[in-house]
Formats: C-alpha cells, structure tokens, sequence
C-alpha cells in the first residue's frame, strides 16, 4: 500500500513524486542499517534535507535501530565539523558537494573527531582529489561509497575495507537488492562490460505520482533477468555503469549524458575527474556541443580556486588528456555551482548558461 510520495532531486530534469511503499520504506531501513552496522548507540548527523530520500532514510535507520539523529540544517563546513565534535557523531552522510567542502576544510584545519565511525556519500561520485585526501582526514573512520535512486532507494555499496583497492567504485548491491547491467543488446553484462544499471526486487517503488506514462518507461520488464525476478518489472536507471573482474560497478556516465566526438564515446565524468585533478577547480562539469568537424566538441564549466586562471587550467588539460577529451571551450562559472534542493551539483542549470 503507498505509504509515501518523495521527490526525486530534480538533477536529470523537474523533480517527481514517488510513490513508496510500506515496506519500501522499511525494508530499505533494515538494508542500511545492516550494511553500515547501525546500531542503538549509534548517532548520525543529519546534514541531508528529510524531504529526500537519503536525508529521510537516517530517520528511518535510527527509528529501526534505537539511535539518534542530531539536526544540522546548515552546511557550512566549519559548522559541519563543530557539530559532529560536540555531539559525538559517530556517522555523517554527505553528497560530493558537501564532502568537497567539509574534506577541504579539515585538510586546512585538521579537528580530531574521536566518535567518528563512518562516513557515507551517495546522490554522486566524489571527484579523484577529494577521496585521496579523505582517509587523512578521517583516520580510522569508515568510509562507503554508495549509489542509489529515489526510485529504488539505494542499490550499491563499497565497502570500507575495499575503500584503498577500488576508490570511487559503487561497488556491489546491498542487501535485499538484485542489481545488473544490461548491454544494448538486451545481455546481461559481465566483467569488462558496460551497461544500464537495472534494480529488481522489494526496494522497488509504485512509480511516478500521477505519471504513468513515465512509470512505464521508467520501470519496466526485463527479458534476460525473468529468471531472477519471475517476470516482475525492474527500475532502468538511465547510468552507465562498467563491471570489473571483481563484480564490482563503476559509474560511467548518464546515458544521455555521453559526449560523441571524433569517434569516440566520451564520458563527461572523465573529463572532470581530470580537472579536478588539477588542483585548480573546486567544481567541474564538462557536457557536449555541436561541432562540424567532431561531432560534438567539448566544454568544461569549472569553478577556479583562487591564484588559478583558464590558461593554466587548459595547459594542464592539453599536458593530462587525449586529444579528444580536451575541452575546445572552458567557461569560468563565478563562484560556486548551484545545487539541487537536495545538495547535489544542478548539472542541467550549469550547462543551459555555460552552452551559451
């Protein structure tokens, strides 16, 4: 029975509700409190909006578990921090922009938080410079990389003591869940594939509130996983994910996200892991426009850390990229990016201004 409409974080478009189940709700409580091993004792900042779903699920894990939430509406980093050392926090669940923050600002002013036990990031993949430096400024705490969507909840996990071998991996799913990659070709996808990552069994939602049309084409029936799910309809996330030799799921890009130029498929991802790797941008988000001669050519939108400047950053682009990834335009976004209600990087908003 519908229990609950949530809104997804309006990151690929307008948000949309939802509808959750009962068991949704309390099956995904269960999931998450195993996989991080939450238990009575346990005291979560709760950073994340509760409108969300990854803000709602900390409520609902310590509801399951015995725990307490402390309440922290404001994310500035200083504060972040100050809350999480007075309250004896022992877990913290952010998205990239805020573990961007909050990670830069303990590289500068290291504060030792001695109830720290885990640390968790989801609703996006944290760029190369940030995971580097977290386990320095989280010693001995637990770090997971998960990946989920509203309307499943959350599928994927890695984690913490795989954290060294398989930074920015997603991992594998979580209890309760069957995750798979689908080729183009219907396949399931196995080590060194890519596909569209599907989510079957009890965490998947009623669909869209009011939208059936988009609930058809969103959650839909998989021919080659009927042996697994008996014929039930699965959630097609839109993301590209590749398997390695371990199993393990690498994000890829949105699939309507991917750059075609000069002949190569291109994920944007790629691209902005390499700025960020510069060192000089705090935010990047790099996307495809028309080209005669390549198809599409590249653009990078970044925000520039200051003392850096467009020059130095297109030098170290032509010095650390393939030809063809190469951004043929770089635009200077003034300040930092805007954020869905959610937190998370408002990808299609940077790319209507920086397309020009």
């Amino acid at each position: 029975a519908l229990a609950m409409i949530i809104y997804t974080s309006g990151s690929t478009g307008k948000p949309k509700g939802v509808m959750l189940t009962h068991a949704n709700i309390r099956i995904g409580a269960t999931a998450v409190s195993e996989y991080l091993k939450l238990g009575e004792d346990d005291r979560l900042l709760s950073v994340l909006p509760y409108s969300f779903d990854a803000g709602l699920n900390q409520l609902t894990t310590m509801f399951w578990t015995g725990g307490s939430v402390v309440h922290q509406p404001v994310t500035m980093p200083a504060e972040v921090v100050r809350m999480a050392r007075d309250h004896a926090v022992t877990g913290i669940a952010g998205v990239p922009p805020l573990w961007n923050m909050v990670v830069r600002y303990l590289d500068e002013v290291p504060t030792p938080l001695p109830a720290l036990v885990r640390v968790t990031n989801t609703g996006g993949k944290i760029p190369p410079n940030i995971l580097d430096l977290m386990p320095g400024v989280f010693p001995g705490v637990d770090i997971y990389l998960m990946y989920g969507l509203t309307e499943a909840f959350r599928s994927t996990y890695l984690p913490p003591e795989r954290f060294a071998a398989k930074k920015g991996s997603m991992g594998q799913q979580i209890p309760y869940a069957q995750v798979f990659a689908i080729r183009p070709d219907g396949g399931v996808a196995g080590p060194g594939e890519e596909g569209e990552l599907v989510h079957a069994g009890p965490l998947v939602s009623l669909g869209y509130w009011e939208r059936p049309e988009l609930t058809a084409e969103k959650i839909r029936h998989c021919p080659a996983l009927d042996a697994v799910t008996g014929g039930k309809p699965v959630v097609w996330s839109g993301d590209l994910v590749r398997l390695d030799a371990d199993g393990d799921m690498w994000f890829v890009s949105r699939m309507d996200d991917m750059i075609k130029t000069m002949g190569f498929r291109l994920s944007p991802t790629e691209v902005e892991d390499l700025l960020s790797q510069s060192g000089m941008v705090t935010d990047a988000v790099a996307f495809g426009i028309d080209d005669e001669a390549r198809g599409q050519a590249v653009v990078a939108a970044v925000t520039l850390i200051d003392g850096a400047d467009e020059a130095a950053l297109m030098a170290h682009c032509r010095k650390t990229m393939a030809h063809y990834m190469q951004p043929a335009r770089i635009h200077s976004w003034p300040g930092p990016m805007p954020r869905t209600a959610s937190g998370k990087l408002d990808r299609p908003a940077v790319i209507r201004v920086a397309r020009g």
